[in-house]
């Protein structure tokens, strides 16, 4: 591929994981059209292309998000004196289950205004998360 080509299929893919507003763990195939109908009339390699990009994105940017999540962390600690703690297992119990209740309220809003997926988008999410958390922890373990 020319310089300036693949220059143009970056710009296209950025324009696409930001502009359109995708969730970097939605599947692409759970698009609405018009998107939907434009992403699958591309041929089937440029739209591995994109997946494989979208991924490669969404790993980095979480990645990032960790470690500066981390570094305002550290800084809070020297800086501030902020000491950070770990919930007990009653709290963690309880803040799973407010979380849990928020969502429900949540996924039933989005269904009643027509997003039948609302369920599986985020059970896709939550496996994504599980799988990106592993390989992050094998990687700084390993």
């Amino acid at each position: 591929m020319r310089p300036g080509l693949i220059a143009g299929w970056v710009l296209l893919a950025t324009i696409f994981m930001r502009e359109f507003s995708l969730s970097l763990f939605l599947p692409l195939n759970s698009l609405r059209s018009p998107l939907r109908g434009w992403f699958n009339a591309l041929p089937k390699d440029t739209q591995k292309m994109l997946r494989d990009l979208r991924r490669e994105y969404g790993v980095r940017y979480a990645q990032t998000l960790m470690d500066d999540e981390s570094a305002i962390r550290k800084e809070w600690q020297a800086k501030h004196g902020v000491k950070f703690y770990d919930p007990s297992p009653e709290d963690a119990k309880f803040i799973r289950q407010a979380g849990n209740a928020a969502n429900e309220q949540m996924f039933k809003k989005q269904e009643a205004d027509g997003h039948k997926n609302v369920r599986q988008v985020w059970a896709y999410y939550l496996k994504a998360r599980q799988k990106y958390e592993a390989e992050r922890k094998k990687k700084a373990n390993g």
